[in-house]
Formats: C-alpha cells, sequence, structure tokens
C-alpha cells in the first residue's frame, strides 16, 4: 500500500489543483464528507458534536464537516481554538458556510461546557509543532479523559509524529485517525500507532497512479495487496529443484528446542522451499526428525566449532543459509560469520544468537558487513537491535522507524526490526507491516519468521519482497489465530499451516475454507 511523508501532501494538493484540474476547495468539501460520513457510521444521527479547528487547510477539513454535520441533522458546533479564523480563501469560505448554518464557531472556553458524545481533533494534521498554546493544551486534557466520547483526528492525531512514528510530551490520542489523499507511515509505526485507534483513508478522488509516478511514491506499508503479485500461480510441471535449497544451521545442545526447531524446519517448507537441510548436531536432529521427517538432516558439531573448509562447504549450492536460531552468541561464532560474509555466496540471513554475535564485535561487525560478499538480513527485535548499535531499548522504541531507516542506509543488507508495526528496510526504501499482534508475544516466533524469510528468498523473491512477504503472512497468521486461541493461546508451532493457508487465500490458490 503507498503511503507518504506527511510533508509531501501541500506538493500533492498544489499538483492537484494546477495539473490535474482539482481544486482545493473541493478537496476540502470531499475531506468533510468523508469525516460526515465516518461519524455518522458511528454516531446516531442528533448527537452533539464538537469539531476543534485549526486556521489552516485542517481547520477548513473541519468547518467542512460541521457543515455537512449540521445538514445531515447533528448538533455539530466547531471550535476557532486558535482565535484565528482561517488563512486560506479555501478555508474562508468552508467558515463562511458553517457560519451561515451555525453562527460564529464557539471560543476554547464556550467549549469547554458542550456536551459531545463526539470530538474532532481538526487543529493542525500535518503542521502542529511546539510548544502549543494554552488552549490547544486544554483540548490534549479532554481527547485524555474524553468521558466516552467517541474521538477523531483528521489526518493526523496532535502530537503524533506522522514521519517518525514519534510521541510529542503532549499528544491527544483517539479512536479514530482519518487520513485525507494517503495514508502517513509514521501513524502506522510504534509508539505513534498506539494513539491513532483505527485508521481510515478516502483518497478524495485523486487518481493513485498519476501521483504515484509524479511523486515517485512507493509502496510503504505492507497489506495484503501488497503480497499477491509476489506469488505468480506454480507451473503445473515444475520440480523441487526449481525452489531452492535452504541450509538452516540452527539448534545446539545448549539450545535444542526441538518443537521450535521443528517448526522452523516447517514452515521453511510450507512457505515453499523445494529442500531444506537442517545442520545442526545429533541430539537436535533426534528430536525434529521424527516431526517433520521432509527435511534433510546433517550431523555437525556446533556451528562456532567447525572447520573453515566445512563451513563453506556446507553452504555451496545452497540457495539461502539461515544462521542463528539456538546458537550461542560467542566470538567464536562470529569469527564463523565474518568468514562467511568474506566470500561469495548465497543470502545469509542472521537471527538470535548470531544477532548477538555480532554485538559481541560491534566494530569489527560493521567493518566486516560493509565489505560483505553476499546479501545479508538481519532479523533483531528490539532488545538485539539495541544491543548491536549500543542503544538503549527504550531509545530504539521511541525512534522505531529513525533508527531502522538510520541502519539500512549506513549498512547494506535488509533490516527487519521487529515488534508491534515491524519494520523492513534496504537502503532508503522501507515498508511498515500491518499484520500482527500480542499473539505473537512467544518465544519462538521470531525463529519462524526466520525460516519463512529464508524459505520465499529461495522461492525466488529479493530479500527484500521475502521480508515484506514474511512478516505480513506472520502477522496475518497470529491474528487469525488469536480469533481461534485468544491472543494467549496461539503457539509459535501453530504458525507454519496457518502461513500457509493464509498466502493460500491471498494467492487464491487454496480450496474452500
Amino acid at each position: 500500500m503507498i503511503a507518504v511523508s506527511p510533508s509531501l501532501i501541500p506538493a500533492i494538493d498544489a499538483y492537484a489543483a494546477t495539473s490535474m484540474g482539482i481544486p482545493t476547495l473541493t478537496l476540502m468539501r470531499r475531506a468533510g464528507d468523508f469525516i460526515a460520513k465516518a461519524i455518522r457510521e458511528r454516531i446516531p444521527v442528533g448527537s452533539p458534536v464538537l469539531l476543534y479547528c485549526g486556521s489552516g487547510n485542517n481547520g477548513g477539513d473541519g468547518y467542512a464537516a460541521a457543515v455537512r454535520l449540521l445538514r445531515d441533522g447533528y448538533q455539530a458546533r466547531a471550535v476557532d481554538l486558535l482565535f484565528a479564523g482561517q488563512r486560506t480563501e479555501e478555508g474562508k469560505t468552508c467558515l463562511s458556510d458553517y457560519i451561515s448554518l451555525a453562527g460564529p464557531p464557539l471560543t476554547a472556553k464556550e467549549a469547554q461546557d458542550f456536551p459531545a458524545v463526539c470530538l474532532v481533533d481538526a487543529v493542525f494534521g500535518t503542521g502542529g509543532h511546539e510548544p502549543f498554546p494554552e488552549a490547544v493544551t486544554e483540548m490534549a486534557q479532554r481527547f485524555q479523559d474524553p468521558a466516552g466520547a467517541l474521538r477523531v483526528a483528521v489526518d493526523i492525531p496532535l502530537g503524533v509524529n506522522a514521519e517518525s512514528g514519534r510521541l510529542a510530551p503532549l499528544f491527544a490520542p483517539v479512536d479514530l485517525t482519518l487520513c485525507l489523499s494517503f495514508p502517513k507511515y509514521g501513524l502506522y509505526s510504534y509508539p505513534a500507532r498506539s494513539v491513532c485507534g483505527e485508521i481510515l483513508t478516502d483518497p478524495l478522488g485523486l487518481p493513485s497512479e498519476p501521483l504515484r509516478r509524479r511523486f515517485c511514491l512507493d509502496e510503504t506499508l505492507t497489506d495484503a495487496g501488497t503480497l499477491t503479485p509476489l506469488f505468480p500461480k506454480r507451473k503445473s510441471d515444475t520440480h523441487k529443484g526449481i525452489y531452492g535449497h535452504l541450509l538452516l544451521l540452527c539448534g545446539s545442545g545448549a539450545y535444542r528446542g526441538a518443537a521450535v526447531m521443528s517448526a522452523l524446519a516447517a514452515v521453511s517448507l510450507r512457505m515453499g522451499a523445494g529442500l531444506v537441510t537442517l545442520a545442526s548436531e545429533e541430539s537436535v536432529l533426534a528430536a525434529v526428525l521424527p516431526r517433520v521427517p521432509e527435511v534433510i538432516s546433517k550431523s555437525i558439531p556446533p556451528v562456532a566449532d567447525l572447520p573453515d573448509n566445512t563451513l563453506l562447504s556446507l553452504t555451496e549450492k545452497k540457495t539461502c543459509v539461515l544462521l542463528g536460531p539456538g546458537s550461542e552468541a560467542t566470538e567464536a561464532l562470529f569469527e564463523k560469520i565474518r568468514l562467511l560474509l568474506s566470500v561469495a555466496g548465497p543470502p545469509l540471513v542472521l537471527d538470535a544468537g548470531a544477532l548477538g554475535a555480532l554485538a559481541l564485535r560491534r566494530a569489527d561487525a560493521e567493518a566486516c558487513l560493509m565489505k560483505a560478499k553476499r546479501k545479508v538480513i538481519f532479523t533483531p527485535h528490539p532488545a538485539e537491535f539495541a544491543r548491536m548499535l549500543d542503544l538503549s531499548v527504550q531509545e530504539v522504541q521511541e525512534n522505531r522507524l529513525e533508527a531502522a531507516r538510520s541502519f539500512a542506509r549506513k549498512i547494506p543488507g535488509v533490516l527487519i526490526l521487529k515488534g508491534a508495526g515491524t519494520i523492513v528496510a534496504e537502503g532508503e526504501r522501507f515498508s511498515v507491516n500491518t499484520s500482527g499482534g500480542p499473539a505473537l508475544s512467544k518465544g519462538g516466533s521470531g525463529d519462524i519468521l526466520a525460516g519463512a524469510v529464508a524459505a520465499l528468498i529461495c522461492n525466488g523473491l529479493s530479500p527484500y519482497d521475502a521480508a515484506r512477504a514474511a512478516v505480513y503472512l506472520h502477522g496475518a497468521a497470529g491474528d487469525s489465530l488469536s480469533r481461534i486461541f485468544s491472543d494467549r493461546g496461539v503457539l509459535p508451532t501453530d504458525l507454519p499451516a496457518e502461513m500457509a493457508r493464509t498466502l493460500a487465500r491471498l494467492t487464491g490458490e487454496g480450496g474452500p475454507s
């Protein structure tokens, strides 16, 4: 799905007016209709609605919505929160339309006594900057304690940075965010996502393809529609050799996790890898093979103890290599990672213990990653990412999007920063995932994701597309299973089959559900 930076909206509006023949006043009135429709679907006709309006286009949208709500029979009252009227001619027209129906807007003080069942934030949109006036602070406090009212934000809630996903010290949480023309990608990243409620978007009649070409817009949100083109139907005369050979360097005597290793192998096969070899210690293989007999087994000592030539020969003729789940983070393991990075070969997915090994030798790791001769995919959760960057987890979580994009610009490869609103980034491009929830908050679910990424690379997807697809399918499978077992009851071992069912539904290849 295409989502944009909020800083691009003024240019899009100007282009629509000058080159597409869609005046700003038309867009403003369409926005008002969209806002009113969303409220009409949730609040009974005749109810009191309070719309806090700023002096820019966001406020103009609010006045346009108030006009539509009044005509629909609501007790809609607009508030001139900044005591500034409207700056633009289009906004002045919408304000005039409102005054002709309801009289002058309420002042901030008058609004305090208005008993609304719906509160609308149409103050700043993309233009809000601290420090905020006192009236804005009072409005934010009312949104913090709405006394049961439905809270709605027009385009962007107050205090939310829709570019970075950060929250200002003062913010107004809402139940519903109504994005105009395009969604803003920062709203889907945490912590912003936690205060935006349900997010709906209306294109306002703007044709997306011409705007996509004109402004080089990319798919910065991963949803079901993003995935379908990535999975063409398989030809009837294909065979296992076409779909790659995945090598899993996973598990150890210290971290056998037999059930998880089994699920990891299973998801690799469920995600379509033609062949999967699990190279691990004998105790791990003995536990996994009865559960997943389809996997090829290779008994080896711990990866960190393998002779260099043995490790390199294992990876030869493979399509992708996954290293780290069930491995101990040691300097010896780092040296094996350094070896793999120093020679050309298949893409290398690094997870769990492998990421910990990189963090042990941060400076050396950066140097060898910058010169890596193969594609690298990193799959850290926030704590692992924090260790890799020598940051606190709080610093990562408060700046997820910025931290992920900064890393991807600097370090070659594909980053998957796991967690709520998982971010996939490579170079300048990135995507925020729209699926997933608390059902995935279990030890082992990250291993399943890593296996899926590696398997989809074997399917022929680019590492970036494989990461986006795996992250979405992983989250969607958790969402689906949570409706059966609850968020508490979903196991990582439940995910492989559900991910395959999810993919079948998306591609239309499955039978009746």
